[in-house]
This record gives C-alpha cells, structure tokens and sequence, in this order.
C-alpha cells in the first residue's frame, strides 16, 4: 500500500499540473491538511477515481470565520473505505481566549480492507497553537479511536516543533506552563509511540521549509513491513511542508 500525506497550507493555490503530478503516482490513499475550499473543488475535478472524504478545521475570532479549511483523506476506488470523523477537543491560550479566537478540528478515518487485512487509517492535523502538553492530549484522543481488530495509521501534521529553545520564544504566547518549557516535543512523541507498539518509518529529515524537524507523520504499528519511506522535499509545490509517503506490505 502507498500512502502519501501533506500540509498544502491554507493560502497555497494549486495548479492543475501539480496534482496531475501527483495523481500519476498512484497512491492508495492520500491525506491532505489545511485544504482550502478552492483546492478542494480541484481535487475533486483531477481524483475522479479516489473516493473524497472531508472533515474540517475552522478558525474563527469574534463570532467571524477567519479560515474555513478542509482535511481531506482520498482512497483509490479500487479500495471499499467507509469514512468517519469526531471532534479534536482544542484549547486556546489566554492572549487569544481575549479576542475571542478559537480553533474547531475534526480528525477523520476511514476503515478498509487490503489484502484480506483490515485498516484503520486517521488523517489528522493537530492544534498548532497551544502548548506540547495539549497537543500531546489531542493525539492520544485518536490512540482512544483505535480499532483492536484493524491495524491502525496515523498521517498529519501533527505539529511537533517544540523545543527548550523554541519555547523560551514562543511559549508565553502560546500557553505553555513551565514543563512544557523542557520539553523536547519530537522526543516526547517517539517515546509515546514506543509505549502502544507504533514506531514513526522516518528516521530523520525537515518536513518544512522552516526546518523545524518532523512535523509530518505517517505513523504505524511495528508489525507492518515498510518497503520505502521518504520526505518528497522536491515537491512542496508552493507549500511550506512537504509531502511525505510511506510503502509497505503486509
């Protein structure tokens, strides 16, 4: 199975050529974050042999939507897939609760079968500000979706770039308490992954432009047998994350 996930970035236009590109890869399945209304009306004229599913991301400050983005997850019609989705529970810093900022996110999954072998695969894309200790809580509310009798894969952005040296300039505005001043939140999401049986098949590399470390996952149980894994740092295509996919077999 190959699968492919990407923060496009809220204001990055798509072009035509650009998804053809990547429609011509032949990927299984294939999650997409921060998809903007227009990119979703080209994505559905270009994978007209994928099955759509949508979730959202909202941003809104004063009763007033700012950002009303899409995540999108696409599985190849050659695959039944059935779609589900619930709330990420989301908390904002103190600086944004006073001009009445707040963030709404759903995380979806869809269940499908491949070789005999049954999936559950999320699409995700996890709070950005607020502090590690928060979104740390935001994942293992998706550990809680887990199916027993499926394998289960996490994709996203999962936004992991905190450091000591990144909070001292952030964390003020972004919420943190003091431990999450020591935390090194890459660290802390291999160690959690450890713990269930789960291993991330990237072994190191930038997944922005911003060279922030991994901030793009395509997350899986150890018992799947990973044929090739890569971050695609030639194909951001306007956007400042870049693609990562994943083949294995099972």
């Amino acid at each position: 199975m190959k699968i492919l996930t990407w923060n496009i970035n809220r204001t990055n236009n798509l072009y035509k050529w650009q998804l053809d590109e990547l429609y011509n890869e032949k990927f299984d399945v294939i999650c997409l974050q921060e998809v903007s209304e227009s990119n979703l009306r080209l994505l559905e004229n270009v994978f007209i042999n994928y099955n759509i599913y949508i979730a959202s991301e909202k941003i809104n400050a004063n009763s007033r939507i700012l950002h009303n983005l899409f995540i999108i997850t696409m599985v190849t019609k050659d695959i039944e897939s059935n779609f589900s989705k619930f709330t990420i529970n989301t908390k904002q810093p103190l600086q944004y609760k006073i001009i009445k900022r707040s963030i709404y996110i759903e995380c979806g999954y869809v269940d499908l079968k491949y070789r005999n072998v049954d999936f559950r695969i999320f699409n995700s894309h996890l709070q950005c500000v607020t502090s590690p200790t928060e979104r740390l809580n935001q994942l293992k509310s998706i550990f809680a979706q887990f199916n027993s009798n499926s394998k289960n894969i996490i994709c996203g952005d999962l936004n992991t770039f905190s450091t000591p040296i990144i909070s001292i300039l952030i964390g003020w505005l972004f919420g943190y308490n003091h431990k999450d001043y020591l935390i090194n939140e890459q660290k802390l999401l291999l160690n959690e992954l450890r713990d269930i049986n789960l291993s991330n098949p990237i072994i190191k590399g930038h997944s922005s432009i911003l060279r922030l470390g991994q901030l793009d996952y395509i997350i899986l149980q150890n018992d799947i047998k990973i044929i090739n894994s890569s971050i695609l740092k030639k194909q951001s295509f306007g956007s400042d994350h870049f693609p990562v996919q994943v083949f294995f077999d099972i």
